[in-house]
């Protein structure tokens, strides 16, 4: 079956990032599987018109995150998804569109949605205090945009860590940075009555010891808009 050639890069950045922008290229083409042989050095070299020396860097670079495995009379294989390039490099663009990170954003909800049963379950009452301070200290600094948008990420990074998800929590902390960031893409001062109130129903949760309300209140607080009129919203904790 004849299948389609990924072209010479032209890729505007660095050499490294063409080299990593024609291979990814080749690997959804090709449909390359994990442990599928991948081309070698010269076959690259030939394709792309890029150096000999560049193409065994970026290789290089490859291997050193476990990205490809070669060895001698085997050849080189992929050996994880070429998808993990991908993240390490927007983990490390400090330029990252309005748009990227706006799916950060709807990952964080996904994920403090989805952990809504554990962080319940597991909620100590010194958790449960710790939130409470952090949303008093948020009522009272509301006007404060840089203040306020840090008690935000301390209060939703307090939430992640009591699931005790390993996972969850080494995700939070690789996309600390670009919460941190928040502020370059707002203008406004975000503590609003209805932002204020979708954490007090959730402090407001877990001092009842409440599962449902606080799986509402979690839900809630991710979706862009509130119906105040909603039964499911007034059945809420006071």
């Amino acid at each position: 079956m004849k299948t389609t050639q990924p072209k010479r890069t032209n890729n505007k950045g660095s050499t490294t990032d063409g080299i990593f922008e024609w291979i990814g290229e080749y690997i959804r083409n090709q449909h390359i599987a994990i442990g599928d042989p991948l081309p070698s050095e010269d076959f690259i070299v030939q394709q792309t018109g890029i150096s000999r020396t560049s193409v065994r860097e970026a290789l290089t670079r490859l291997r050193a995150m476990g990205i490809i495995d070669s060895r001698r009379k085997r050849g080189m294989r992929l050996q994880r998804s070429f998808t993990l390039l991908d993240f390490i490099r927007l983990l490390t663009d400090n330029n990252v569109s309005q748009d990227v990170f706006a799916h950060m954003g709807s990952f964080r909800s996904a994920l403090e949605i989805g952990l809504a049963p554990e962080i319940f379950r597991r909620a100590t009452y010194e958790d449960v205090v710790d939130l409470r301070r952090t949303y008093e200290k948020m009522l009272n600094w509301g006007n404060d945009q840089a203040l306020w948008f840090q008690l935000n990420r301390k209060f939703h990074e307090r939430l992640v860590r009591m699931s005790g998800n390993k996972l969850a929590i080494w995700f939070w902390e690789l996309l600390d940075p670009f919460f941190k960031s928040m502020l370059t893409y707002s203008s406004t001062v975000p503590a609003t009555e209805i932002t204020l109130e979708k954490h007090r129903l959730i402090v407001a949760a877990l001092e009842k010891r409440d599962a449902y309300a606080f799986e509402v209140a979690m839900f809630l607080h991710h979706l862009h808009k509130v119906n105040y009129d909603d039964p499911v919203y007034r059945g809420g904790p006071e």
